[in-house]
């Protein structure tokens, strides 16, 4: 298992077919790109496969 903190790598395709696993529905891949842009993505993978994903709102503060 791979864990990743701030994963700026996590992409909104890779996401939205993680969450769509989930909560299926019809996800607008601009606003998931800046929504995720905007938080700290904390991801787990198994090799290649996108496991677990949870999603930080921040303020920018220290």
């Amino acid at each position: 298992m791979d864990y990743r903190i701030n994963d700026q790598a996590l992409s909104a395709e890779e996401f939205l077919a993680f969450v769509n696993q989930v909560w299926p529905g019809e996800y607008d891949l601009q606003k998931t790109r800046l929504a995720l842009s905007k938080t700290l993505n904390l991801t787990a993978y198994d090799g290649a496969a996108l496991l677990g994903c949870l999603r930080l709102l921040t303020d920018g503060q220290p």
